[in-house]
């Protein structure tokens, strides 16, 4: 029963994070979703916004933790991470003060005083796009199989709903390029009717 309950938390919160086609609202809707569905203490996505750098640009954080949102991570940790999650789907990090298969990401956690982490990357076409994150600042935490499991459904949901998001820009921009592409050959139309307008007019003046 606990199994169904929490599978619906997660149907509910793929639903919610589908309604909308604004990448902003997406990421919002998606850290509150898990943060409350997880009672974390931080959860944030780490996004690759065309050429500009990886950039926490969502964040639920738990009262008295300090915000990361805005921070744009080291290239070197951004390297580690993304040659990590070339071959697996998901890091799971019960105990950080146990944690050496990523050295550069272990000095994160050192940093920051993070004890406890789930780190799972954000795919389009398998093209990586950022990573998802859920930290706990305040003790180690055993991540429950059920809980990585819904969590891994609910990134899948939120790649989704990144690539539809992309899709409608992309048609927004090229509507955009169309229209303007259209009044730009009116324009010139309208000129060339003028132009010839003017000629016929002094043909027959002369004549």
């Amino acid at each position: 029963r606990q199994s169904l309950e929490r599978e619906k938390l997660v149907a509910q919160a793929a639903v919610r994070v589908h309604q909308s086609l604004d990448l902003g609202a997406i990421f919002e809707t998606t850290v509150e979703e898990i943060r409350y569905f997880l009672t974390g203490e931080q959860v944030y996505i780490a996004y690759l916004q065309d050429s500009s750098p990886v950039e926490i640009v969502a964040e639920s954080l738990e009262t008295g933790y300090s915000s990361l949102l805005g921070w744009i991570p080291d290239a070197d940790l951004i390297g580690e991470v993304t040659e990590f999650f070339r071959n697996t789907d998901l890091l799971v990090v019960n105990n950080t003060e146990n944690f050496t298969e990523l050295p550069i990401l272990g000095r994160y956690f050192t940093n920051f005083e993070v004890k406890s982490a789930l780190v799972l990357p954000l795919k389009v076409n398998k093209q990586p796009l950022g990573v998802l994150v859920v930290q706990q600042y305040s003790r180690p935490r055993h991540w429950q199989k059920l809980e990585v499991k819904l969590l891994e459904q609910l990134a899948t949901q939120v790649s989704i709903a990144i690539e539809q998001a992309q899709l409608y820009q992309r048609l927004r921009r090229l509507n955009t390029n169309l229209e303007q592409e259209v009044e730009e050959r009116t324009l010139e139309v309208k000129e060339k009717m003028q132009e010839l307008t003017c000629l016929l007019y002094t043909s027959d003046a002369a004549d």
